[in-house]
């Protein structure tokens, strides 16, 4: 490991939580040999006291006492040990979503970089303007189907109504002359007419 290396947040933290586990197992170590002593001392004291030896129990309980608040020292040591190594994971916790919130948020701008705002509007306007284009091509489309369907069922009418009759459309238009026709029947009308009013003044 290279010392002059300077050491992510990360790496300091994977070397803060070896030594507490380290410093946790030395505590609990030194705990278990302070319980060994404690139960020795005790043992100790009995024997002295049966002996009638009192002034050397006194001796051995202020030392069986000394031994119990090193142990409690101790425990104490590895309660603050346990708490530190508490923080420490929540602070691993809130790094670790702090860099996924920072990696988040360097790819938005990146999106928001590369997103054009000017040209997402020209696209937009582009669009409405190839669906307009689009709905007037097909209505002009309507149109067009629409009256030549309309025509075919006036013919087809047409057609059904002179055979009602007896007559051909065709024939029918082909035989009539406006330029003629129409005069002729005109000039029959007004002899017949004039036929009748004779005979009606001559009555």
């Amino acid at each position: 490991m290279n010392i002059f290396k300077r050491q992510t947040p990360e790496e300091a933290m994977r070397e803060s939580k070896r030594d507490i586990r380290r410093g946790q197992r030395d505590i609990e170590r030194d705990v278990r040999e302070m319980e060994r002593q404690e139960k020795q001392l005790i043992i100790e004291i009995k024997a002295l006291a049966k002996k009638g030896d009192n002034a050397s129990a006194k001796i051995m309980t202020k030392q069986l006492l000394n031994v119990r608040k090193q142990k409690e020292k101790l425990l104490t040591s590895k309660g603050r040990l346990t708490s530190v190594s508490v923080q420490q994971t929540s602070m691993k916790a809130n790094m670790t979503v702090q860099k996924a919130m920072g990696g988040a948020a360097k790819a938005m701008a990146v999106s928001n970089k590369q997103m054009d705002m000017q040209k997402m509007q020209a696209t937009l306007q582009q669009f409405e303007k190839q669906q307009q284009l689009a709905s007037m091509t097909e209505e002009m489309m309507d149109d067009m189907l629409e009256d030549e369907f309309e025509d075919e069922e006036s013919d087809q009418v047409l057609d059904q109504v002179l055979d009602e009759i007896g007559l051909d459309l065709n024939t029918s238009l082909s035989t009539k002359n406006p330029a003629t026709g129409s005069l002729a029947q005109s000039a029959s009308e007004d002899a017949a007419l004039e036929a009748e009013m004779k005979k009606l003044l001559g009555a």
